[in-house]
């Protein structure tokens, strides 16, 4: 996941299989994030963030960001990025 350029993913959210489009990949404390957008509907999409981790056989898979405090980091970041 080292290059965001046009990435495109398929993200499953409250159940829904949904196509996502990546914003930026962060570091943070050493771990990294990725940011990305998955539509609401024609006109909105929401913003959403998750921990980019490799599993044993070398891919990147991605999982909800557990610790609350990274999350409000990760949260500001992207109010900054977006504001």
């Amino acid at each position: 996941m080292e290059s965001n350029e046009s990435q495109k993913f398929i993200v499953e959210v409250d159940g829904v299989t949904k196509e996502a489009d990546v914003l930026k990949v962060v570091g943070i404390d050493g771990k990294r994030y990725v940011i990305y957008a998955v539509p609401k509907n024609e006109e909105e999409s929401d913003i959403l963030a998750s921990e980019v981790v490799t599993d044993a056989e070398g891919y990147d898979t991605l999982v909800d960001i557990e610790d609350a405090e990274t999350r409000k980091n990760v949260l500001a970041l992207v109010n900054i990025m977006f504001s």
